[in-house]
C-alpha cells in the first residue's frame, strides 16, 4: 500500500491520520515563562475522531510531534487514539531530547486531558501526555465506567504542580489492561481507583504521585492485579495540604517510638487484589517530620480483605501496618513460601487516651495512668474499667501492651520518669508480677516522655494498670495528646 496523493491516511480504510483533519505538531512548552504555544489542534483532534466513529474505523493515528490541544478530548466507544511513541519518563523535559507523540492538553478544573467516554473497548497508545494548566484537575487520563479498556506505553504527567491523577479508573470499569503506564510528574496520586474497579491488569511501568503512588478509595475494588509495576511516593514536605500521619508505637512490630508515616500506596478499600514482583519506594523520604520519625510506608486500610503482596521488593520502605483489622506481614503457608501476605485478621485491641482534662501525676507516688476515654474491638476478650483504670482479661492468650506517656516541662535535670505495668506475667503460665520501663532521666527545659512495650501470656480473670512515677518535686500534667496505652491479643 501507499500513501494518498491528498491524505496522509493509508488506502482502504486503514487508520485515520489527524494531520488529514488540520493537525500542526507545533507546540511548544517554554518551562521558565510557564507557556504552552503552537497552534490549538482541539478541532482538528475532534474531528479525526467523528471521523472515526462514522467510518467504522477503530484507530485514529497521531503522528510524532508535540500537539497543543486547549481542552479535554473525549475517546468514544471502540476507538483507540495511537501516537508515534511516548518520550520518557517524568517530567517535559525542557532542553532535553524530545521524541514520539507529545500531547500538550489544557485540562480543565475538576476535569481530564483525555476522557474515556463510551461504554467498551476505548484504547490510548504509544504517547505522552501532558497536562499544561494549573487548574486542580482530576487525572491527566480518566477511565469511568468502561468496559476492556486498554493503555498501552503511554507517559502522564502535568508542567505545573496540580491536584489530582496521572490516571484514574471509576465506576464500573472491568476487565481493562493497562500496559507500561509512567505516571510521574507534578501530580498527587499515579493512579486513583474508585467505587466499581474490578478484574483489571496492570503490567509494568511507574505510578508515583507527591502524596502516594496509588490510592485505592473506598467502593468494590476487586481482585485487581499488578505485575511488576513501581510505586513512589515522592513527597518532600513543601506540599502544605499534605501531612503524614501519625502513628502510635509498638503496634503489630511498628515503629518503637510514635512516628509519622507517609503512604507509597494506600488503600481504604480492595479485596481479592494481588501485588506479584512490584516494587515499593519513597523517594522522597524525610527523616523527620515535627520533630519525629517519618515512615514511607504500604498502607493497608481496614476496608481491605484478601490482598495478597507476593514475592515484592520492599526497598526504600518501611512496613507498617495501620489498619485495626488488617496486617502485612511475612508468610509460609499455601503450597509454597508466598513472601509477604496481607491477612484480615481481627486482633481485639483496646486503645485508651487520657481524660480530657489533663491527668495530674503527684510527685515521688505511683499513681495508675487515668484512661478515661478509648476505643478498640476488645469484644469478649478485654475489659476496661473506667471507675478503676484497670484491665480485666476475659479470655487467655498472649497479649501485647504498648503505651507512651509525655509528662509536661521541668527544670530539674536531676529528676527522672518511669512506668510499670502490674499484672502480667512471667513466663507461660508463671505468677503474676510487675514490669518497669528504663529511667527516663530529666533534660532541662524538656518533656519527658516513657514508651514501653511488653508480651504476656494472661489467664482469664487477670486484672492490669499502667502506673506513672516522677520526682520533679511537685505535681506534673500528663501531655494529652502524646500519651496513650494500646492492649492487643495476639493469639488465644
Amino acid at each position: 500500500m501507499g500513501l494518498t496523493k491528498v491524505t496522509y491516511s493509508m488506502i482502504n480504510g486503514a487508520a485515520i491520520n489527524v494531520l488529514d483533519y488540520g493537525a500542526v505538531a507545533d507546540g511548544s512548552w517554554t518551562a521558565a515563562t510557564s507557556t504552552v504555544a503552537g497552534t490549538d489542534n482541539y478541532a482538528a483532534f475532534a474531528s479525526a475522531i467523528s471521523a472515526a466513529v462514522t467510518n467504522k474505523i477503530g484507530t485514529v493515528y497521531i503522528p510524532s510531534g508535540q500537539y497543543r490541544v486547549s481542552q479535554q478530548l473525549s475517546i468514544p466507544a471502540s476507538i483507540t487514539l495511537a501516537g508515534g511513541g511516548n518520550m520518557k519518563y517524568g517530567y517535559f523535559p525542557a532542553g532535553l531530547y524530545i521524541a514520539g507523540t507529545i500531547l500538550l492538553i489544557n485540562g480543565a478544573a475538576d476535569g481530564d486531558c483525555i476522557a474515556f467516554t463510551g461504554i467498551s473497548n476505548i484504547g490510548l497508545r504509544d504517547m505522552s501526555v501532558f497536562n499544561t494548566n494549573n487548574n486542580a484537575i482530576r487525572s491527566v487520563v480518566s477511565v469511568v465506567d468502561v468496559l476492556y479498556p486498554t493503555i498501552t506505553n503511554v507517559s502522564l504527567a502535568s508542567t505545573r504542580a496540580v491536584t489530582g491523577a496521572g490516571l484514574y479508573v471509576r465506576g464500573a470499569t472491568y476487565w481493562g489492561t493497562f500496559t507500561n503506564i509512567v505516571a510521574n510528574g507534578n501530580i498527587k496520586f499515579g493512579l486513583r481507583l474508585y467505587g466499581n474497579v474490578n478484574a483489571n491488569e496492570f503490567t509494568s511501568g511507574q505510578y508515583e504521585g507527591t502524596w502516594y503512588g496509588m490510592y485505592q478509595a473506598s467502593g468494590t475494588i476487586t481482585a485487581n492485579a499488578f505485575h511488576g509495576v513501581k510505586f513512589d511516593s515522592s513527597w518532600n514536605g513543601t506540599d502544605t495540604a499534605f501531612v503524614p500521619t501519625y502513628a502510635t508505637a509498638g503496634l503489630f512490630g511498628g515503629a518503637t517510638l510514635p512516628s509519622y508515616v507517609t503512604e507509597i500506596i494506600r488503600m481504604d478499600g480492595s479485596d481479592r487484589s494481588t501485588f506479584s514482583g512490584c516494587y515499593f519506594e519513597g523517594s522522597g523520604a524525610l527523616p523527620n517530620y515535627n520533630g519525629l520519625p517519618n515512615y514511607f510506608v504500604v498502607w493497608v486500610g481496614s476496608g481491605c480483605e484478601n490482598v495478597q503482596i507476593i514475592n515484592s521488593s520492599f526497598a526504600g520502605c518501611y512496613l507498617y501496618d495501620t489498619g485495626v483489622s488488617t496486617v502485612v506481614d511475612p508468610t509460609v503457608s499455601g503450597p509454597s513460601n508466598q513472601g509477604f501476605t496481607h491477612s484480615s485478621r481481627d486482633f481485639p485491641q483496646i486503645q485508651g487516651w487520657p481524660f480530657s482534662v489533663a491527668q495530674s501525676i503527684p510527685t515521688a507516688t505511683w499513681t495508675k495512668f487515668d484512661i478515661s476515654e478509648g476505643g478498640g474491638n476488645a469484644g469478649s476478650e478485654l475489659y476496661f474499667n473506667a471507675s478503676t483504670n484497670q484491665i480485666t482479661v476475659l479470655n487467655a492468650g498472649t497479649f501485647l501492651f504498648n503505651w507512651n506517656i509525655q509528662v509536661a516541662t521541668w527544670t530539674n535535670a536531676a529528676q527522672y520518669l518511669q512506668t510499670k505495668i502490674v499484672g502480667v506475667r512471667q513466663g507461660f503460665g508463671g505468677s503474676t508480677t510487675t514490669y518497669y520501663s528504663p529511667v527516663t532521666v530529666a533534660t532541662s527545659g524538656n518533656e519527658m516522655i516513657s514508651t514501653f512495650s511488653c508480651i504476656s501470656k494472661l489467664a482469664a480473670g487477670d486484672l492490669l494498670s499502667v502506673e506513672i512515677y516522677q520526682n520533679s518535686g511537685s505535681d506534673k500534667l500528663i501531655t494529652e495528646a502524646n500519651s496513650f496505652l494500646n492492649v492487643a491479643k495476639l493469639n488465644g
